[in-house]
């Protein structure tokens, strides 16, 4: 994963809170970066934008890239 990749956020799973959220939604990376998603563990991070402006950071994990940037 790289700034200006597509990323895809992964599908919804019944271990995750109720809606709204991200599942399935698509953005493009603005920053690589580490994050805190537990407690005491940071992790590989991405910020992206959605299309609809919205600024989503998830862990690398999470994501899948679905268009490279050249």
């Amino acid at each position: 994963m790289k700034v200006g990749d597509l990323v895809r956020y992964r599908g919804r799973q019944s271990t995750d809170p109720p809606p709204p959220g991200s599942w399935g939604r698509s953005g493009l990376i603005l920053e690589l970066c580490m994050d805190r998603f537990r407690e005491k563990f940071d992790e590989p991070a991405v910020e992206y934008v959605n299309h609809q402006g919205d600024f989503i950071i998830a862990r690398q994990a999470d994501l899948e890239v679905i268009s490279e940037s050249r």
